[in-house]
């Protein structure tokens, strides 16, 4: 028994000097490789950026020469969105918003128009009167939270009939490229941090 745990032991300790061993004796030699640099050198720096902004590139040239799947009514979306936007963004921040009758009307009337090009395949006459009386709501005589209210309830409307009517974007071909710059833009950062 006795000559038993004496083994024990001596085999114990001698694991334990071969687990600690070098990682101790690594610990204390400095580093001299290199690679051993805790942060990348100032011309690796300027290397690593030169490819994220090469991937970065890359990836803005692929996404601007993939088109759009064709869609009637993109336009008037994307006019109503940026009519009412802007208008709801700057009353947000407390400015000055040209949001009087004429201006509302002629955001109920791009609304109406919108609303008779919708094919009649994909008519929901639960989501079209929402439309419509949000649009309706623009006409009506209002303080200035009350027109950002009405402003507010029309683009929710419109955004839930877009989402329902715009088709499916493709599969996007840029993946790769845009892995790619996410990739770069790590590195750059965990090597040389912000400018």
């Amino acid at each position: 028994m006795r000559a038993m745990s004496r083994l024990a032991r001596c085999a114990l300790v001698a694991l334990v000097m071969v687990g600690c061993g070098p990682s101790a004796s690594s610990s204390s030699s400095p580093d001299t490789s290199a690679g051993g640099e805790e942060t990348a050198g100032p011309e690796s720096c300027e290397t690593l950026r030169a490819q994220e902004a090469e991937t970065r590139a890359a990836v803005e040239s692929c996404r601007a020469s993939t088109p759009l799947p064709e869609w009637a009514l993109r336009d008037d979306f994307e006019w109503l969105e940026e009519a009412i936007g802007a208008r709801l963004d700057a009353a947000r921040r407390g400015e000055e918003v040209s949001t009087g009758v004429v201006q509302m009307q002629e955001i109920a009337e791009h609304v109406w128009a919108l609303l008779d090009e919708v094919p009649e395949a994909q008519r929901d006459a639960a989501l079209l009167g929402r439309v419509e009386d949000g649009a309706e709501a623009l006409m009506h005589p209002h303080t200035a939270e009350g027109r950002q209210e009405a402003l507010a309830q029309v683009a929710g409307a419109l955004g839930a009939l877009r989402e329902r009517l715009e088709p499916a974007p493709p599969a996007d071909a840029c993946e790769g490229p845009a892995r790619e710059a996410a990739a770069a833009w790590m590195a750059v950062q965990a090597a040389c941090g912000e400018e």
